[in-house]
């Protein structure tokens, strides 16, 4: 009896333990799309090298620069390195707390793996600054923020998993195959902001400046015909306008095709997930009013994307496109955790031993 008390009390400690972590990677993980919204803003508004420094902020210690200098660009700019900094510091939190509170060793390396990659991140946002803003460090740095979600969801997936442990198999029968085309959407939504990512660092955000057509075609040829085209538009721009607007070239134009193509990817898989979840589970409301939420977001994503090109990437615009596919992916993500058996890998084995009993 008194092995089974102490075990209790375990299992009493662990759960309280189990809140804080769930408290914290949630709060990460609603900090974090907060910064990628951020990040896109600095983007938006071309604030990058507003503050040219890092890690200081003109000289000053980031922390103590005075609010009266935040103006203009760099308010965009310093705002976001400090809300980074915020993020870095709560991943370090979760960190320590995982390690001292947490006995599963597989827990521990993914917190510790959430350190690890916000600190590269740090690193890379720092890089980005003191090189000059080159298109591959800054998708780089965009593209891990992405996946640093990723990796936090799971996290917050995995501690409210524990608060009721089940054992069984990695997938029950009926949401296998829900499961896999959930993983599967996730992965063509990742590849998506990775190609947005590399559209708004090569500057081809308006490569092809009309939607739904491109080029002036329906079905683009992708020739010089359809480059002056477009060529042509964007300096009646920059004549009828105060924004510069630069020839493109080819490869700026395939590279905004492939990423409006890729949304076809998209819908296809999103198609396919939605199909297998009315087949599959006909009687589980949840994970039905789930399928039909990321699908909502889906529709609000492709529109952000149309009223970036028609009001030439105006800055919120443009931003809300990148937080819209954030979360997107974190959707998409979650739902296929919910998918999986994920207690199976990760349950508590006090709490295993004692359900035993």
């Amino acid at each position: 009896m008194a092995t089974v008390a102490e075990d209790i009390t375990s299992i009493t400690q662990v759960e309280s333990g189990m809140m804080v972590s769930r408290l914290v990677a949630r709060t990460l993980c609603a900090f974090t799309l907060v910064l990628i919204f951020m990040g896109a803003l600095v983007k938006s508004h071309e604030a990058g090298l507003s503050v040219p420094d890092w890690p200081t902020t003109y000289g000053y210690n980031m922390f103590m620069f005075p609010p009266s200098e935040w103006r203009a660009n760099v308010f965009y700019e310093h705002t976001h390195r400090l809300v980074a900094s915020l993020v870095g510091i709560i991943t370090l939190f979760l960190f320590c707390w995982v390690a001292l509170h947490d006995r599963r060793n597989s827990i521990r390396w993914f917190a510790f793996a959430a350190l690890a990659v916000v600190a590269l991140q740090g690193v890379l946002g720092g890089l980005t600054v003191l090189y000059l803003l080159p298109a591959y460090l800054s998708v780089a740095h965009g593209v891990l923020a992405q996946s640093y979600l990723l990796l936090i969801v799971f996290l917050a997936r995995i501690f409210s998993a524990n608060v009721a442990p089940q054992w069984g198999s990695v997938f029950k029968p009926d949401t296998e195959r829900t499961a896999h085309w959930a993983i599967g959407l996730t992965v063509v939504v990742w590849i998506q902001l990775l190609l947005g990512a590399i559209v708004r660092h090569t500057e081809s955000g308006l490569a092809i400046p009309d939607f739904p057509a491109m080029g002036g075609q329906w079905l683009p040829m992708f020739d010089d015909a359809m480059l002056s085209r477009i060529n042509e538009w964007r300096l009646d721009q920059t004549l009828s306008s105060n924004a510069f607007l630069p020839d493109v070239s080819m490869e700026q134009v395939a590279i905004h095709a492939i990423h409006r193509f890729w949304a076809l990817v998209v819908l296809a898989a999103y198609a396919g997930l939605l199909r297998k979840i009315w087949k599959c589970r006909p009687s589980n409301l949840k994970f039905k009013k789930a399928a039909l939420g990321i699908g909502i977001l889906i529709a609000i994503q492709i529109a952000l994307g149309a009223f970036t090109i028609t009001t030439q990437r105006l800055p919120l615009v443009a931003s809300l496109h990148v937080l819209t596919g954030a979360v997107l992916l974190a959707a998409s993500w979650y739902y296929a955790l919910e998918a999986i058996q994920l207690p199976s890998y990760f349950g508590h084995e006090k709490s295993r031993a004692v359900l035993t009993e």
